[in-house]
């Protein structure tokens, strides 16, 4: 089979089948807790006026710039759709609910002012109208359900990790999503990461819940499609029936990923990822809060010396099916290059995994020889999820992730070939599909492509890019050095990657260069200095 785009063929449960009225529901729980004495009348607070009639409220809120300068300054809307933790309106009512979203000190205080706090349901459900593109019409909340999880309680939510450092990565939040007991979804969200500049990524650690059947991370190669699809979340029967877009990594379990040393996944300033969660609750009486926490951690572009590419192979989509018949079922197929303009290439290959669901009895891996035929063993699907140790047996639900160092060797020209075993006992055929009672047959292999280096080492300082006093209270000085006259681009950008400040732009001749920088607001900042297209940065700190 000749590499492809992973073409995915959506199918899902229907999220709304347990609904409740949105929009009603919020803007009662906002009138009724954020009215009296503050976002009413003639000179609302924040000139908010939540007094008014849904539309009305919906019409102040939906994509609106706050009033507070801070919060506009990190690209925040009152509702920003889709996007909880870049809504000032959730920021403003959060009282500790969400992690790590606390006001800033520039950022006001919080909402309803000097009267008791929103409930924790209540809150949670403007997050999850947030989340799921904060629509107009339509029914897309459970209400019941989150106020049963915050009144009697439910199975234990997952510790939020510190968040990577200022400059050196970032935190995507997914979630929480409420299941009740037994319930199965699977769960998509469009999330632009608006980058502030083109970045290399080598570490990703994912915490998630144990109930987990996967979680995908998966990045839109094409502007056309990433326009089609809404903000907020999807079930994968919507938008559309095939989803086109590129696998970076699949998680059956909390992991820490670390790419071997001069590896990255690149990442341009443009990137979509595309969220894909799906688990199941098994409980038989407690309620779920499903969640994931991604720390990406980056560095700016240029230190890495080899991108690693990610794929996902899967078994003919239409023609896949196990029958019920209690008998053992093989499938294999093969993955290699067969472009005449990539047949030379050779792959380092890092990591391997597979994917099955409940059906599937085993996987493997072999290297395929140049006639065709199958070579040397190089995945076991009987081993354990860090693939330690052979258990004897192939878990489903947290199949082995094989990394391998050094990198594993291979002709694109010959490749793999990967076998499966499946017996179905159950009542009904089983075809591809996303829940556990279907099948489905993945293989996932990431790698380097040998010689193809990205650059020969780490961009050196060779400016003297410095900035004095750091941190400074009222002002500061920005100054370099050029050997020679060059295109110059000096900007400042906010903790959430939004440009603020265009210090220089254009040819400056050879010589030592100061700018004085003030005015910004007490915070974290960073320095963006590019001579002739090659990046440097610089935190800087304003009290």
């Amino acid at each position: 089979m000749k590499i492809c785009a992973f073409l995915f063929v959506v199918f899902s449960i229907s999220l709304s089948s347990q609904a409740q009225s949105a929009l009603s529901g919020i803007t009662g729980i906002l009138q009724a807790k954020c009215t009296s004495g503050c976002h009413s009348g003639a000179s609302p607070s924040g000139n908010l006026d939540l007094s008014g009639s849904d539309a009305d409220i919906y019409d102040a809120l939906y994509r609106v710039n706050p009033d507070n300068l801070a919060a506009r300054g990190e690209g925040m809307k009152l509702v920003h759709p889709g996007y909880p933790l870049k809504s000032y309106l959730l920021k403003k009512i959060n009282n500790g609910l969400e992690p790590n979203f606390d006001l800033n000190a520039n950022q006001g205080t919080t909402c309803p002012k000097n009267l008791t706090p929103l409930d924790n349901a209540e809150i949670e459900l403007v997050r999850q109208w947030i989340l799921a593109g904060a629509p107009d019409t339509g029914k897309v909340l459970n209400q019941h359900l989150i106020q049963d999880y915050y009144s009697s309680g439910g199975l234990s939510r997952i510790d939020a990790p510190t968040p990577p450092s200022f400059g050196q990565g970032m935190q995507i939040h997914y979630g929480p999503f409420f299941l009740s007991p037994g319930q199965e979804i699977e769960i998509f969200k469009k999330h632009d990461l608006a980058l502030p500049d083109d970045v290399e990524v080598y570490r990703m650690d994912v915490r998630m819940n144990w109930q987990s059947h996967h979680f995908i991370l998966w990045k839109f190669d094409d502007s056309n499609l990433i326009d089609f699809f809404p903000e907020g979340t999807r079930d994968i029967y919507t938008f559309p029936n095939v989803l086109n877009a590129k696998t970076v990594f699949g998680w059956q379990y909390t992991d820490d990923i670390t790419l071997p040393a001069g590896a990255a996944y690149f990442w341009n300033r443009n990137t979509v990822l595309d969220l894909d969660y799906h688990l199941k609750n098994y409980s038989s009486d407690s309620i779920l809060a499903a969640e994931v926490f991604i720390n990406v951690y980056y560095y700016p572009k240029g230190f890495a010396q080899h991108e690693m590419i990610a794929e996902g192979e899967i078994f003919d989509i239409n023609g896949f099916c196990v029958p019920a018949d209690g008998q053992q079922h093989f499938y294999t197929d093969a993955i290699y290059i067969s472009d005449s303009s990539r047949m030379d290439e050779e792959w380092d290959i890092w990591m391997l995994s597979s994917h099955t669901h409940k059906y599937g009895l085993d996987f493997d891996i072999f290297r395929r020889n140049a006639d065709g035929t199958k070579g040397e063993q190089v995945y076991e699907g009987f081993y354990s999820t860090d693939y330690s140790f052979n258990q004897g047996y192939y878990d489903f639900a947290h199949p082995a992730i094989r990394k391998i160092t050094p990198t594993l060797r291979v002709k694109a020209s010959e490749g793999l070939i990967y076998e499966a075993l499946f017996k179905n006992y159950g009542s009904q055929t089983a075809c591809f599909g996303p829940t556990t009672d279907d099948e489905m047959l993945v293989a996932y292999y990431q790698y380097t492509v040998a010689g193809k280096a990205t650059s020969a080492s780490a961009p050196k300082a060779q400016n003297n890019f410095t900035v004095f006093p750091n941190p400074f209270n009222s002002s500061a000085l920005l100054a370099f050095e050029l050997g020679k006259g060059s295109t110059v681009e000096l900007e400042i950008f906010n903790s959430l990657g939004m440009k603020v400040n265009v210090i220089a732009s254009g040819n400056l001749s050879a010589g030592k260069h100061s700018y004085p920088i003030s005015a910004l607001q007490a915070g974290a900042y960073f320095a963006r200095l590019a001579v002739n297209g090659r990046t440097e940065y610089r935190t800087i700190v304003s009290f």
